[in-house]
């Protein structure tokens, strides 16, 4: 399963990218790796923008582990599938945004997503063909 989106499906990847800015908030950020976030359904915090389980989560019940973050890989199998959803995200490229004078907080889009799940297809690949020729030879 892979997940695209923003913080509501963002299971970590923007704490993850922007580590500076949950170490010093500046109201109104959002801190998702602190509680409140994650004391409900993981007992601690763990970069979602939820105290309980996310859409995804019970799209992914009938799986053994949840889909992890793309940006948290040590954190993650991949097994599953990835999430590269980033809280602050948008539907639209950041140009288009930069075009008009309109701040973003996070400079990524969907686009980028898509990016992002393209080179892990690509690295995945990669690693599931030298697996085979490891096994072969």
């Amino acid at each position: 399963m892979f997940v695209f989106g923003d913080s509501y499906l963002d299971v970590g990847n923007k704490a993850a990218l922007y580590p500076q800015v949950f170490q010093q908030p500046i109201p109104p950020v959002i801190i998702s790796n602190e509680p409140p976030y994650g004391q409900t359904f993981f007992g601690h915090a763990t970069g979602r923008f939820s105290d309980g389980r996310m859409i995804s989560d019970f799209l992914a019940l009938g799986f053994e582990d949840f889909p992890g973050a793309y940006f948290q890989p040590l954190a993650s199998s991949f097994r599953y599938g990835a999430n590269f959803a980033l809280g602050g995200g948008t539907a639209i490229e950041h140009s288009f945004h930069e075009s008009r004078n309109v701040t973003t907080v996070v400079p990524y889009s969907l686009l980028d997503e898509l990016g992002w799940f393209l080179r892990f297809k690509k690295l995945a690949r990669q690693q599931r063909q030298h697996k085979l020729v490891s096994w072969e030879g």
